[in-house]
This record gives C-alpha cells, structure tokens and sequence, in this order.
C-alpha cells in the first residue's frame, strides 16, 4: 500500500526556545522575546554603511546589498572583492538572518 505519512503539527518545534532571551533585568527566570525588527533594520544599515566604506560603493548600493543578504534574496550582482567585504558580509548574515527569523515567529 502506497500512504502517506501521519501530519504531526509538533513534529520539530518540541524545544524551539531559540526566540527567547534571558532578561537581565527582572524577576529570576524571567523571559523576554528576542531582537526587535528595529536592531535587525538598525543592523541592516549599519552592514550597509560598512560594506559602503570598505568596497569603495555607494551607500544606496551598498544598503541594497546588504537588505538583499539579510533577507537571504542574494541577487549576487553586488558581492564583497576582498578580505574585509567578507568579513562584513559574514557578520551580516550571521547577526541579521536570525535576527529576522525571530521577528518573523511572531
């Protein structure tokens, strides 16, 4: 017999705790949600403002590059030409591509 298989809704999301951040400040044990959309918006420009300087484009080029990347779109028209455009593009994906998949979970 050729079946599906059985739909199981928690089948992988039993311990998605990811989004969550310890609080500093508060009560023990206390948690808050994750980034906001405005550190990842905050960390796209600044991504965008340092790509800008250190691949010699204009920051109009560079904000879309980056936008692109931490949206994982990556058109590949715009890409890092050296060491330090790596590094920069590393941190971004690294910082805004989690950063806006918590966001997206609520």
């Amino acid at each position: 017999m050729n079946q599906k298989a059985a739909y199981n809704p928690s089948f992988g999301t039993s311990m998605n705790v990811g989004a969550f951040v310890p609080c500093g400040a508060g009560a023990a044990g206390a948690l808050s949600r994750g980034p906001s959309a405005g550190s990842a918006a905050a960390c796209t420009l600044a991504a965008g403002a340092i790509f800008a300087a250190t691949q010699n484009l204009p920051f109009t080029t560079s904000l879309c590059w980056a936008i692109t990347t931490a949206t994982t779109v990556g058109y590949g028209d715009v890409t890092p030409h050296n060491a330090s455009g790596r590094v920069v593009a590393s941190l971004t994906m690294l910082t805004t591509i989690p950063m806006l998949a918590s966001v997206s979970r609520w």
